[in-house]
């Protein structure tokens, strides 16, 4: 896993072989899955609904959720 990949996730490409769909990492090339459908048809129709999803909220986890991201990990490290 690449420092981007920890920083910021991953950045999954989805694709279908067949009844297959894949989806694996950009940045790092992680292999993410697979999982089979009922037909070619179906596989290629989510591999194309995950790839238009819009990718807003992978922006925002810096300046939404990261402060509480944060804020939790180091309260966990400590003592009580």
């Amino acid at each position: 896993m690449t420092a981007a990949c920890r920083v910021l996730g991953h950045h999954w490409r989805f694709s279908a072989e067949g009844r297959t769909l894949r989806w694996d990492c950009t940045r790092c090339a992680a292999r993410g899955g697979a999982k089979e459908y009922d037909s070619p048809q179906l596989a290629r129709h989510y591999a194309a609904a995950f790839e238009s999803e819009p990718r807003r909220g992978e922006r925002r986890f810096l300046l939404g959720a990261a402060p509480l991201w944060l804020w939790r990990r180091i309260s966990r490290r400590q003592p009580r």
